[in-house]
């Protein structure tokens, strides 16, 4: 594997600090390596995550660079809890180790996904009339 992902799992709680994990190269590459993130599923929405794109070179390839994920609170029940949501992660690059293909997760330690369990602070209300 040429990238290093910190986790593979989070939890994120509504209007909570942010959650993080940082990606770094195991190794040098010969050209700018991008990984770039995307998110799916049910919570994925609801999250915000930044940045969505790093970028590694020959001089800073072995600096960590972190990822923040959060949930944004606000006053509607979004969720029914908990709800995930699924990065996944993809390098390009000039130079041909670090491009991601099929085989991404060779490229990706542990892995190239990280699963973010999201919890809702809101409640439904249930109002009654007669």
């Amino acid at each position: 594997p040429r990238v290093s992902l910190s986790d593979t799992v989070l939890v994120v709680g509504e209007g909570s600090a942010a959650s993080t994990y940082d990606i770094v190269l195991t190794e040098a590459p010969t050209s700018d390596v991008a990984v770039t993130v995307s998110a799916a599923g049910a919570a994925a929405s609801l999250l915000m995550v930044q940045p969505l794109q790093v970028a590694f070179g020959p001089a800073n390839w072995s600096v960590a660079q972190q990822v923040a994920v959060s949930f944004p609170s606000n006053s509607v029940d979004d969720l029914t809890d908990p709800a995930t949501a699924t990065l996944t992660h993809a390098a390009t690059s000039g130079d041909l180790n670090f491009s991601s293909s099929d085989a991404a997760a060779e490229l990706f330690a542990p892995s190239d996904v990280v699963t973010v369990t999201a919890v809702d602070d809101d409640t439904s209300g249930v109002v009654l009339s007669a």
